[in-house]
């Protein structure tokens, strides 16, 4: 039967057979099922040939939830297509002679309009910001562009968080120094006072290495 039909429609029954596969069908008699689709319900009948989605009505060729119903009862796909798209039809259309039109050069002038008098319409701009994407056709599934969530921290490669909240680098900030007799204060403390809680290590002819607070440091300054 696909040999009846224009190759145009029959490379697109081929992707309704494909998106078929992905709805979920419900038999609720000989000629009528519900079809279920992204969690919405779609009503078919195959009798009247029409679909909730309107995709049949409007194109003549079954959509997928109709399709899925035209499985169920083992039939073809092609005999619910409408008959404009036949071989059959499409021949009768261009059946015709097609007349040639003259060069321009060759058309009557006409002393009425002159070329100063066609003038090309004022192109206007429409609000809003111009849009890029192409302009999809009827029936054509959306692009779906999926994008992970997730984080990867830096300092432990663990997932679930980044550097700035890791407990592995919050536990080396907070935790005190060892070889440094003075009392330890926590980073928001030395920040208060505009000095960095970093220590700064000078070291004196290059044997002994002293660590020097930053809160010495500042009033010496």
């Amino acid at each position: 039967m696909s040999g009846d039909l224009v190759p145009n429609v029959v490379k697109e029954l081929n992707k309704i057979k494909e998106e078929s596969r992905k709805c979920h069908l419900l038999v609720a008699g000989e000629h009528e099922f519900e079809v279920q689709d992204q969690n919405i319900n779609y009503i078919v009948n195959l009798r009247t040939r029409t679909c909730n989605c309107r995709v049949w009505d409007v194109s003549g060729i079954p959509c997928k939830h109709a399709a899925l119903g035209i499985f169920h009862r083992r039939d073809s796909l092609e005999s619910f297509c409408d008959s404009r798209f036949s071989k059959e039809n499409y021949m009768k259309a261009y059946s015709y002679y097609i007349h040639p039109v003259p060069d321009p050069t060759f058309w009557p002038q006409d002393l009425e309009v002159e070329p100063t008098n066609l003038l090309p319409p004022i192109v206007r701009r429409m609000p809003g910001r111009p849009k890029k994407n192409r302009r999809k056709e009827p029936g054509e599934a959306p692009n779906v562009v999926r994008r992970s969530n997730m984080v990867t921290c830096k300092v432990c490669n663990d997932l679930g968080h980044n550097k700035r909240t890791c407990p592995v680098n919050q536990d080396q900030h907070q935790q005190p120094p060892s070889n440094s007799g003075a009392a330890y204060l926590p980073p928001s403390f030395w920040r208060g006072l505009g000095v960095s809680p970093q220590r700064e290590i000078i070291s004196k002819n290059n044997q002994d290495a002293k660590e020097v607070n930053p809160y010495e440091a500042c009033k010496q300054q």
